[in-house]
């Protein structure tokens, strides 16, 4: 019973509404048949104290004179009142009580439906002293009470009465409930059957149909209820025509980027390789004049190899298609790596370079290239856009949570970044604003890339940064954490490390 009453609202209406009006109903009934029955009562009551009252002073005298004729005659004659029952008439002065009662139908009521009234016959004022009264001697010799009436009065016909007026209004609120009860439900199958088809039409959405549309029945709060539904289905319905339409373009963008990248370097290579060749004829034929230009061409080829290799790496990050080669190496060795291939970009702009660690044996378990990369990134834009700076990397090793981490921090003098310029820096091809593009060039990539590449081996970049102070990049690597393992690139790995962005 409990089960069906929590899953439909019309049964728990119904209930709830029959059970009140139950309530109501039998309370209202039961309140009007004791009304009735109390009345009723008192009526019968009063009536049967009047016709002993009566008989009480119709045998005064008979009692008082001693009577015994006149005494059987009253009791005779009340009983041709259909009501009563029984007459006794009982002298204190002695004889035998008088009694007389009905024979024949309606002689014998059934149960308890009569009540007896004891009314007592007392010797009236005005006849104190008489000599009329037997064996009188001119004054009163007698007691006051002169003798009792007693009166069996039918109820039986008002029972029979309050019976039918019982069954009457019990057949009548029976009636009413029924009818309520029907009205009831009427009601709310008609308010609640907008409700079912907006749940199936619920239903039908949550699987995927969005071509359709909820029938409007009323113009109520159902209704309302029901065109909003309506419109934020539209809503959905557009939103996943336009979501749908991103990832698609997305995926064509990514999958553009990775074959046009990969087919650039080939060339690239071939440019740089030629140039590096010719470079070397000059030298050994003692060609002046051509060394210059063909550094040149190597740099300017190998600043866009950089640049390709960047697109690549972000394409393969976004189609989720990074392979990492988890190993334990020592970071030490990194950190050297990584100064020695940043220190002519410090030396161009007149950085000064340090290295700070806790110890010298710390080591981790993480993808090495990836690492390298990651932190070469951080410390090449730091050294682009300090100028007659400082630029410092300290290692340590901290506890985040669950895991034991390495804490790499790059540290600089340089512009710093704004707290506006913070919250779009680590989206890809995005740099702090355009001034900044145009001074120090860039993609915009190399943040984003090493975001991505920390977070698949399990760490992430945050940042700290005031203009016109410097910035501070910290990069959290897990010390033992084996890293995660995308699916394999269908177009292979970088060959060259991303150097800034």
């Amino acid at each position: 019973m409990i089960r069906p009453l929590q899953q439909s609202l019309l049964t728990r209406v119904l209930v709830s509404s029959g059970t009140l009006a139950m309530l109501s109903v039998c309370g209202l009934t039961s309140l009007f048949l004791w009304n009735y029955s109390r009345d009723l009562d008192r009526q019968i009551s009063s009536r049967a104290e009047a016709l002993a009252g009566f008989l009480a002073g119709q045998s005064q005298f008979a009692m008082l004179v001693g009577d015994r004729p006149e005494l059987e005659r009253i009791g005779r004659n009340a009983l041709s009142t259909d009501e009563v029952l029984f007459v006794e008439l009982i002298d204190s002065q002695g004889g035998a009580p008088a009694f007389f009662h009905r024979s024949g139908p309606g002689s014998n009521a059934s149960g308890n439906n009569f009540i007896a009234i004891t009314r007592n016959v007392m010797r009236p004022a005005q006849v104190e002293g008489s000599e009329w009264e037997a064996g009188g001697t001119g004054r009163l010799s007698g007691p006051s009470q002169l003798g009792v009436v007693r009166l069996g009065f039918s109820t039986e016909r008002e029972h029979a009465a309050r019976m039918r007026i019982v069954w009457i209004t019990v057949a009548i609120a029976v009636a009413f409930l029924l009818v309520a009860a029907g009205v009831e439900t009427l009601q709310l199958r008609t308010l609640l059957g907008p409700m079912h088809s907006l749940t199936a039409f619920t239903r039908r959405v949550a699987e995927g149909d969005l071509s359709g549309r909820a029938e409007v029945v009323r113009p109520d709060e159902v209704g309302r209820l029901t065109m909003a539904f309506n419109t934020m289905v539209e809503r959905l319905g557009a939103t996943l025509v336009s979501k749908e339409a991103a990832e698609a373009a997305n995926a064509a963008k990514s999958r553009f980027l990775a074959t046009v990248s990969h087919e650039l370097r080939t060339p690239l290579n071939a440019v740089i390789g030629y140039s590096q060749l010719l470079q070397e004829v000059c030298q050994d034929r003692g060609i002046q004049g051509l060394s210059e230009d063909l550094i040149r061409i190597e740099r300017a080829g190998g600043t866009l190899l950089h640049m390709v290799n960047q697109v690549l790496d972000f394409s393969k990050a976004e189609a989720g298609r990074i392979e990492l080669h988890a190993e334990t190496f020592p970071v030490r060795r990194v950190i050297q790596d990584v100064i020695a291939t940043a220190a002519p970009l410090a030396g161009k702009n007149r950085n000064r370079l340090s290295v700070s660690m806790d110890s010298d044996a710390i080591e981790i378990h993480a993808d090495l290239m990836r690492f390298q990369q990651s932190l070469l990134n951080l410390v090449a834009n730091a050294c682009k856009f300090t100028a007659d700076g400082e630029v410092s990397v300290e290692v340590s090793r901290e506890r985040s949570g669950p895991l034991d981490c390495v804490l790499v921090s790059v540290k600089d003098t340089g512009i710093g970044i704004t707290p506006e310029q913070q919250g779009r820096l680590f989206q890809a091809f995005v740099q702090g604003d355009a001034s900044t593009t145009r001074t120090y060039g860039g993609t915009g990539l190399g943040l984003a890339i090493s975001r991505k590449l920390c977070r698949l081996m399990g760490g992430d970049i945050s940042l700290k940064s005031e203009p016109g102070k410097g910035s501070n990049f910290m990069m959290r690597i897990p010390v033992g954490m084996d890293p995660p393992v995308a699916k394999g690139d269908e177009h292979g790995a970088s060959s060259a490390t991303v150097v800034g962005g």
